[in-house]
């Protein structure tokens, strides 16, 4: 008898992403949805029939998505249960895994990014800081490699030209003098820096309201020691660049005004007068790190803002330390500026350590989890490079060696295929982006590939495609271009923390949040469950999710929450509801589930009801576990609230 035959291994059941090399043809066929079939099919629906537009988005910042829009008047691929398993797609020999599912009446939206890109969101084991991770022993561009080549399911193609290459350092700020403090003249971003705001250059404006920030912290904090100061200047810049990248906006969400997005009704003065409106930040912000030195950046401007997204404020700390120091770092008290700065200096001058993962707050304290996705682009955008997939082939490569390579193609307004050329020519400068119209194929362009524009005056010379957006329907496509960004020296300070041992901003939320309703009994089964619940505080969404400390879709945090207390519920919001016992909206109570739908036959969304009119959830892509207060739940319309269960060991 022969023997069975091996099961086979995860390696062996995912091909590589390989280009078919028909498609490098100017104009490409639409798109076969057989294999899009084939991964959704249902003996009820043929998914060919139900698709009304297959949208690419390639890119250059992140990860590349195929966009499927489907219809489904009788929720049969909704209910089919092939959309909480793992998909994945072939488009032109290459491999998309979905990632999301968004619902709109009976319009299904199904997310799919590079399949290579949703593996390595799934490494996510501490690689801590260490003598082996330090710049002294290995590359930048090596330590991403290190991650890259830890996938095991399949092999991911890589091109790092500068994979052994020393990067230079940048120098040492030094801090003025106690005398230049108190005069307050050394203070103010020079024009034509190289610094960025949300990755894009900062314009005048934005350099204006940034020195018009930081010259009101300094009188706010100056009496305060070094380190406190410049901790908090940074925080103010972070804060603003996710509020209103940098700008004293007339309105916003709700009445929220000006560059920190402050609400009358809230009790700020929302004056958007920037020195009034800075000065109230800081004085809030004072309180809070005062009382907390040891404090993270995020967690202390989330303790001021109260924002829905309170760890959205980490990803801009990069940017924010180039600003400050950029703009001239504040000396202490009076007598001791100066020793204060050659101690900063010394410390600062401690070796850089690479890592992924959220690194300790305290030295008791462990290190949460970061996806390898996630760390690659934190490490490039640090010093600039590009990290990006194309045609299966993963990049890491700056800007000068991406215009290094022979154009794509060389265009005008006249060039056949073209539809438009337009963008804003600015004195002194070109244009740093350009919008191209044209007809195309499919991957005839792709993100880091460089045009050459002629006959257009200003814009003649060299750009590269920064992203790409064209449905496999139409040959007509939406480019963006961009002219070179400057790199960046690696970081000259230590990214050592000399009180933990650690790198400073964890990109996870910790701690009590601000404003946490009180649980009446902690050592209930309910009270378990919302303790649970809001230890996942600041987590990205991501649907399908279930991942402690790493992401969570809005059933899949009511599981885990429930999970920690002993019960054991359904994976799935309407299997949720069906399972717990109805509740009177009158008698909530803690560790009660929300529901939210068309009907109690058609739920869409669940979340926890914590107490004080507040509920917890993880809401959608894009956003994070966050509270919902004052009842503003109840007015939801869009799914409407439905009605409440409360789970218990046996269900109902």
């Amino acid at each position: 008898m022969s023997p069975a035959p091996k099961k086979p291994s995860a390696v062996d059941k995912l091909r590589e992403s390989t280009l078919k090399p028909t498609q490098l043809e100017l104009m490409g066929d639409d798109v076969d949805l057989t294999d899009l079939y084939l991964a959704l099919n249902h003996k009820d629906i043929d998914i060919r029939a139900a698709v009304q537009d297959v949208v690419c988005d390639l890119t250059v910042q992140g990860a590349s998505t195929i966009t499927v829009t489907v219809t489904d008047r009788d929720r049969v691929l909704l209910r089919s249960g092939r959309l909480s398993q793992r998909n994945d797609i072939e488009v032109d020999g290459l491999y998309f895994r979905l990632t999301s599912v968004d619902k709109s009446g009976d319009t299904l939206t199904l997310a799919f990014e590079d399949r290579e890109v949703s593996l390595l969101r799934t490494y996510n084991k501490p690689i801590k800081q260490s003598l082996s991770t330090s710049r002294h022993k290995v590359t930048r561009a090596a330590f991403i490699l290190r991650m890259i080549t830890e996938v095991k399911e399949t092999k991911i193609r890589y091109v790092i030209p500068e994979l052994s290459k020393i990067q230079p350092i940048g120098k040492l700020a030094q801090l003025p003098s106690a005398a230049s403090t108190a005069a307050n003249r050394s203070y103010g971003i020079p024009k034509n820096n190289a610094l960025t705001v949300k990755g894009t250059k900062m314009d005048e404006e934005q350099r204006a309201n940034a020195n018009a920030i930081l010259n009101t912290g300094v009188t706010q904090l100056v009496p305060l020691n070094t380190t406190l100061v410049r901790k908090m200047l940074v925080m103010s810049i972070m804060c603003v660049i996710q509020e209103s990248t940098l700008r004293n906006l007339r309105g916003g969400d709700l009445d929220s005004v000006g560059l920190f997005q402050q609400r009358a009704s809230m009790g700020w003065p929302a004056s958007r007068d920037i020195p009034v409106d800075s000065a109230a930040f800081f004085k809030q912000l004072r309180a809070v790190v005062t009382a907390n030195p040891d404090i993270q950046y995020y967690a202390a401007i989330q303790a001021v803002q109260r924002s829905g997204f309170p760890t959205a404020y980490a990803q801009w700390r990069t940017e924010a330390e180039r600003i400050v120091t950029a703009w001239g770092e504040p000396g202490g008290d009076t007598g001791t500026a100066n020793n204060q700065a050659t101690s900063s200096a010394t410390e600062a001058q401690g070796d850089y350590e690479f890592y992924r993962g959220v690194p300790p707050t305290t030295k008791k304290a462990g290190w949460g989890k970061e996806s390898s996705w996630d760390a690659i682009q934190r490490l490039a955008n640090e010093v600039q490079f590009r990290a990006f997939f194309v045609a299966g082939t993963f990049y890491y490569v700056s800007d000068d060696d991406l215009l290094k390579s022979q154009p794509v193609a060389v265009l005008d307004e006249n060039s056949q295929g073209v539809d438009s050329i337009d963008g804003t020519y600015a004195e002194g400068t070109k244009s740093a982006s350009i919008t191209l119209v044209c007809e195309c194929g499919r991957w005839v362009a792709p993100p880091g590939s460089v045009i050459q524009l002629k006959n257009m005056g200003p814009w003649d010379g060299r750009w590269l495609v920064n992203d790409i957006n064209r449905s496999m329907f139409s040959r007509q496509a939406t480019i963006t271009l961009k002219k070179k960004t400057p790199i960046l020296p690696e970081p000259a300070q230590s990214n050592l923390d000399t009180s933990t041992g650690a790198a400073p901003a964890p990109t996870t939320y910790s701690g009590t949040p601000t404003g946490a309703p009180t649980v009446a009994d902690p050592t209930s089964a309910a009270g378990k469950a919302v303790q649970a619940a809001e230890s996942q505080l600041g987590l990205p969404y991501r649907w399908g999710a279930e991942l402690e400390d790493t992401f969570f879709d809005c059933s899949g945090l009511m599981q885990f929450a429930y999970g920690k207390a002993d019960i054991t519920i359904p994976r799935v919001a309407q299997a949720q509801f069906d399972f717990g016992i109805l509740v009177m909206d009158g008698n909530l109570k803690e560790g009660d589930l929300l529901f939210f739908g068309a009907n109690s036959r058609s739920i869409e969304h669940v979340g926890m009801y914590v107490g004080d009119d507040t509920m917890i959830h993880a809401p959608h892509t894009g956003a994070f576990v966050e509270y919902v207060k004052n009842g503003a739940w109840r007015s939801w319309t869009d799914p409407r609230y439905v009605g409440a269960t409360r789970p218990t060991a046996k269900g109902r």
